[in-house]
């Protein structure tokens, strides 16, 4: 009969391991990011004198700060970000 060797595993303990984060809060991280870009971006237009340019920017930032809370809020949010509901009457 063969002997099978005793096999010993030595355990480090290394603290908790970071908490994953969701693909919306990555997302969300993201698109933040994006939104200060664009908001630099339309500061920097704004110093240049390119008003419309600036003007874009800001759009992009303002998209992008308002899907960035969608995001990081979820589906109840949604309402308090884009508001009431209006009836196409």
């Amino acid at each position: 009969m063969r002997s099978t060797p005793s096999v010993r595993q030595l355990h480090l303990d290394v603290g908790e391991a970071p908490a994953k984060t969701g693909r919306n809060a990555r997302l969300a991280e993201r698109t933040q990011r994006i939104a200060e870009t664009a908001s630099n971006e339309a500061r920097e237009r704004l110093r240049a004198g390119d008003a419309a340019g600036a003007r874009e920017a800001f759009d992009r930032a303002t998209a992008a700060k308002r899907a960035a809370k969608m995001l990081r809020d979820g589906p109840g949010a949604v309402r308090e970000v884009l508001g009431p509901v209006r009836d196409a009457a």
